[in-house]
């Protein structure tokens, strides 16, 4: 019996994620384990507002390096912990970190590039994201069967570490090559293809950065209830079975 759970914990290990596994070895029952992964969404959903707003008023490289500095030592803390409490602490932050960490490369992303390679750097973007998540539990599987869970903790801090360098190293902020882009009425001459002059490409001859036209969460949340409750309802349904992957089936 002990060889067979032994076997099938680390088919667990290989096809999920690990957390709900670690939060059970700190002796958390099934509630409990829940409580936890919730916090995880819980922290990312009390920062994404927070988060923009922040976004907006530093620099991408400095929502950057904060998201991934904090990331990483809330990673690091969840590998020292010893108690569900401090592993819950943790998650919580990571969820939080990683909202800003979002919104951060997004906003970079969108305002760096043209709009004519606007939809395929994202997609490029999305691409490399979802390249990651195939890669990652397939050698986090070999190590966490090799050194134990909790190791992955410390080799995810010591990857946004990394990350945070790229940020401060390779981040150009110049923005000489990309105007600020204001959107107009939109409107194409099938005939010909030409665009004419209300075409949504109007540039600014000045650079405003991103710490200009930053509108407070409050006025946001009083103006714009109604898309965020009409959007936010099917997203959060389709979250809710998306992440029965990640929690039900690890736990099952």
């Amino acid at each position: 019996l002990h060889k067979e759970y032994r076997r099938q914990r680390q088919m667990c290990i290989r096809d999920s994620l690990a957390i709900p596994l670690l939060v059970r070895e700190l002796g958390a029952d099934l509630g409990q384990t829940g409580l936890v992964l919730a916090l995880l969404e819980i922290g990312g959903l009390c920062a994404a507002l927070p988060a923009g707003y922040l976004t907006a008023r530093w620099s991408y490289r400095t929502s950057g390096l904060v998201s991934a500095l904090g990331f990483a030592a809330l990673s690091i803390t969840g590998w020292v912990a010893n108690e569900v409490w401090v592993l819950a602490f943790a998650v919580f932050g990571i969820g939080m970190s990683r909202a800003l960490w979002s919104v951060s490369r997004h906003a970079y992303a969108s305002r760096a590039s043209s709009v004519a390679h606007r939809g395929r750097l994202m997609a490029t973007l999305g691409g490399v994201h979802r390249l990651g998540h195939l890669i990652g539990p397939a050698v986090a599987g070999v190590l966490a069967i090799t050194f134990g869970l909790q190791i992955l903790l410390l080799l995810m801090g010591a990857l946004f570490v990394l990350a945070a360098l790229s940020s401060a190293i390779f981040l150009n902020e110049g923005w000489t090559s990309h105007r600020r882009i204001q959107f107009g009425r939109t409107s194409r001459s099938v005939s010909d293809g030409t665009i004419n002059s209300q075409m949504f490409p109007q540039r600014d001859s000045v650079d405003r950065g991103p710490t200009q036209g930053v509108t407070s969460l409050s006025s946001v949340l009083q103006s714009q209830w109604r898309p965020l409750v009409r959007n936010g309802v099917p997203i959060m349904i389709l979250c809710l079975v998306r992440k029965s992957r990640e929690v039900v089936l690890p736990l099952w």
